[in-house]
């Protein structure tokens, strides 16, 4: 049995130490926040149950999967409802349009809305049925580490079904002529920190996944996803360490011999970080600096009323959105005229805010923190512009009206969570294998240092991050 540290309770780390305690060993996380969760954690803040990180769940049998993997019933600690719809779109000029829950349903409606596409649809999905078994015997299963493990039949057969060698928005642009679904599907790569013009085969899983296996809702919100973990964690024996922040490592030789933090140093045998990996090494002494992935800018906003016309994921696309994805992708500037995402849990679940009440949560795509201007220059200016933008598709959101309004920048979850540059998916494109393959799950010169998370295999969101906490105990 060896002693494991894991640095940080977000969902990669509840994961992980859960897989090392399975596993025998003696496991403790440490946790610089007074809760758990990370950026899935919920904040009560005047009645409204908050949730300022991720918002859309897919693949939810990853979750069920941690407690199965410990003897227990998932749904004694956790269940899922589905949404339909999947959600609502709002494109500038045009009545807004949903799309339902259900493959069929879904691609029917799609069909009936761009004719002129529906071949592509089906082609594309397709495709992804048939590369998805593949994806779920490599990449979801095991990290792809070593450049030999890229020689797998499975993922060689894989190029068949996917766009490997093509460029994501080229893929795109040849196959779909509709505005509407390019804007819808142009903007998936920046989920896990590429731009459409890198090779992004991944993007697509994301709607793929969406419309065929569904997008579900906690009862309890997105907060009850990381307590249920941490329960199943203290229940099996998992020790915490809350607010306790990791300062230094005490190295001897190749190995971690203890992490410093303000409460104390605490012995390891083996450790396993659950904070971005550039930001780790950063921590380690190794000066890394290289460009970082995108971010986000949200907005939280309580309203004393309910507002007309949203469902609980809601898609807003400006009749510009081509200038919006070349300032993002090309330019590394924040959006003018972006697509933005609007989450009101508030219509599906009357516990996210009071009765009455609308609970929003705004959220556009935007570049990590840069040398040239900072956030704080921006943020009002932005801000104000973001919350005018509704003003296209009838949706009047007055500032005079808020009970409260909370605001997130890439400083925010640099200073908060420790992302490195505020980037939530690591380095940018042009540092990862095949321009494509996110950082490894270990470290290459500490033999006893392992890092799970956004940042590193197999990827970015909360089902990925659930995997990358079993990939790292596999170092174990």
């Amino acid at each position: 049995m060896a002693r494991v540290l894991v640095l940080g309770a977000g969902i990669g780390g509840l994961s992980a130490a859960i897989h090392a305690r399975l596993k025998g060993h003696d496991v403790t996380v440490i946790e610089k926040s007074g809760s758990v969760g990370g950026k899935a954690v919920a904040r009560v803040h005047k009645g409204y149950r908050l949730e300022l990180g991720p918002s859309i769940v897919i693949l939810v049998d990853i979750y069920r999967h941690i407690f199965q993997s410990a003897g227990r019933n998932p749904d004694d600690y956790l269940r899922f409802h589905q949404l339909d719809p999947v959600t609502r779109v709002y494109f500038q000029g045009r009545e807004p349009f949903d799309i339902p829950a259900g493959r069929e349903q879904a691609l029917e409606e799609l069909r009936s809305l761009f004719p002129v596409d529906a071949k592509s649809l089906d082609e594309l999905f397709s495709s992804l049925d048939k590369a998805m078994p593949l994806i779920e015997r490599t990449i979801f299963d095991h990290p792809l580490d070593q450049i030999w493990k890229f020689l797998n039949a499975d993922l060689m057969k894989m190029g068949k079904w996917l766009p490997v060698r093509q460029k994501y928005k080229a893929f795109i642009d040849a196959r779909f002529q509709s505005p509407i679904l390019r804007a819808f599907l142009y903007g998936f790569p920046s989920y896990g920190g590429q731009s459409y013009h890198s090779v992004a085969p991944g993007a697509l899983l994301i709607p793929y996944l969406m419309l065929n296996d569904g997008v579900w809702y906690p009862e309890g919100g997105i907060g009850a996803m990381p307590e249920s973990l941490y329960r199943l964690a203290q229940d099996i024996g998992v020790q915490f360490l809350l607010e306790a922040e990791v300062q230094s490592f005490l190295i001897e030789g190749k190995r971690i011999a203890a992490v410093q933090t303000n409460q104390g140093s605490i012995p390891a045998e083996f450790v396993i970080s659950n904070i971005d990996r550039i930001t780790t090494e950063n921590l380690l002494g190794r000066s890394q600096n290289p460009e970082p992935s995108y971010s986000y800018f949200t907005i939280s906003i309580g309203i004393p009323k309910e507002l007309e016309g949203l469902a609980h994921h809601n898609l807003f696309i400006p009749a510009d959105f081509q200038a919006g994805f070349r300032q993002l992708y090309e330019a590394n500037e924040p959006p003018r005229a972006p697509i933005i995402y609007l989450n009101a849990p508030s219509v599906t679940d009357d516990s996210s805010a009071p009765r009455g009440c609308s609970n929003l949560f705004v959220v556009v795509t935007v570049p990590s923190m840069r040398s040239s201007w900072t956030w704080k220059e921006i943020q009002a200016e932005y801000r104000e512009k973001l919350l005018g933008e509704f003003e296209k598709y009838g949706i009047q959101l007055d500032p005079a009206e808020f009970e409260f309004e909370i605001v997130q920048t890439p400083e925010t979850f640099a200073t908060r969570d420790g992302n490195y540059l505020g980037s939530l998916y690591g380095p940018s494109q042009e540092e990862r294998l095949f321009g494509m393959v996110p950082l490894r799950n270990y470290d290459e010169r500490l033999a006893n240092l392992a890092y799970c998370g956004a940042s590193v295999q197999p990827g970015a969101g909360m089902p990925m991050a659930a995997l990358s906490g079993k990939f790292a105990t596999s170092r174990l």
